[in-house]
Order: structure tokens, then C-alpha cells, then sequence
């Protein structure tokens, strides 16, 4: 697994924004195998686990780690 980089702490507050406005984001992001993927949805978690990994949850289900993501858009 590669090592977690922590995000901005500006980026991640937004990402609280978003969720807590329900707002839908269009999400780019390597996977674990560092294949471009993108995802479209609302954010329903943003949590940091015991590992200090932190990740969102969207509400598709889509697990993602936020020092993955390479672009955020709000529809």
C-alpha cells in the first residue's frame, strides 16, 4: 500500500462543506493500482481511519482516498 500523504487541511474542510450541503461532485482519482478513475456523486463521509488514512465515502458507496484525488468539480 502506498504511503498516505496528508491533504491541506483547506481541501479537506471543503470536502466537509460538500457533504454537509449535499452538493454532487464529479471526483478524478488513482485507484490503489494508480489507474485513472472518476466518480460522480454526493459525499456522505469524510473520516480518518486508526492507520490516519483519511477517505470519503460517496453515496454510491465508492470509497475514496482523499491524497488519490487529482480533481474535484460541484455540479
Amino acid at each position: 500500500m502506498q504511503r498516505y500523504t496528508p491533504i491541506a487541511c483547506s481541501q479537506h474542510d471543503q470536502y466537509l462543506a460538500w457533504a454537509t450541503l449535499r452538493q454532487a461532485i464529479d471526483v478524478l482519482y488513482n485507484d490503489e493500482a494508480g489507474q485513472e478513475r472518476s466518480a460522480t456523486g454526493r459525499i456522505v463521509d469524510v473520516f480518518t481511519q486508526q492507520d490516519r488514512t483519511e477517505w470519503m465515502i460517496l453515496d454510491s458507496g465508492e470509497r475514496i482516498r482523499l491524497d488519490r484525488i487529482r480533481r474535484t468539480s460541484v455540479h
